[in-house]
């Protein structure tokens, strides 16, 4: 995070925060977002490809209550999905002890709950979420003391594609992520493309592209730069 951090900000500095853009495919998007989640400024947007949100469920329940109450095991728990968005499965765990820095759970008030009574609006969850997000990466325990939240920006647009036929990781953790971009006040729209498949194509960064000139992101020269590492730099 550290290093999309230095990036970003040599890069805000340099044309503008307006035409700065973060491109993820796959996992890549995940730490996009997880990035862009944390952000005090908006950006020109996040484009994705093939891409998931991890823990989606886990981060609106902290959002929306400010607490993870007998999550353990694995990272946020012990189960997962499987590729095709079955069902989920339990997930052996060879080291029962691994992980468990959730199991403790933490209250509203330990995350950003600025004012008694105060509504539960996207800018007050995005605030839990980023308080959250900077106290696991930084300590890797759940925060046990109150906590006072620093300006967040939900502005930055996103932009979402996805194969319909993608076999490794389903267009549904697509659609998750796109929820929960919303639910946390984040513009967020997705394409799922029909006869594409989790390779990054030709077809998919074109799909991408549009959806970024669709919105009018990004002025004439930013949408030529990146329209060039998508459809160039990448295939």
């Amino acid at each position: 995070m550290n290093l999309i951090d230095e990036v970003v900000t040599e890069e805000c500095a340099r044309v503008g925060r307006e035409n700065v853009f973060l491109v993820g495919v796959g996992m890549g998007f995940a730490v996009a977002a997880t990035y862009v989640m944390q952000m005090e400024d908006g950006m020109g947007g996040l484009l994705g490809a093939c891409g998931w949100l991890p823990f989606h469920e886990e981060l609106k329940r902290v959002g929306v209550y400010g607490e993870v109450v007998g999550l353990s095991g694995g990272c946020f728990g012990g189960k997962r999905r499987d590729d095709k968005g079955g069902e989920d499965q339990e997930e052996e765990d060879d080291d029962e002890d691994e992980g468990d820095v959730f199991a403790s759970g933490y209250s509203t008030p330990t995350l950003c709950e600025e004012h008694d009574n105060q509504a539960t609006t996207s800018s007050l969850m995005l605030k839990r979420i980023k308080a959250f997000f900077e106290h696991i990466l930084l300590r890797g325990t759940p925060p046990t003391h109150p906590r006072i939240c620093n300006r967040i920006d939900s502005s930055t647009p996103v932009v979402l594609v996805h194969g319909a036929d993608d076999q490794e990781v389903s267009f549904t953790y697509a659609k998750e992520a796109q929820e929960t971009l919303r639910h946390f006040g984040f513009d967020a729209t997705l394409r799922v493309v029909e006869g594409e498949t989790h390779e990054v194509s030709r077809g998919l960064m074109g799909e991408l592209m549009d959806g970024l000139m669709g919105r009018g992101m990004g002025n004439g020269d930013v949408r030529g730069a990146v329209g060039e590492m998508l459809l160039g730099g990448w295939l």
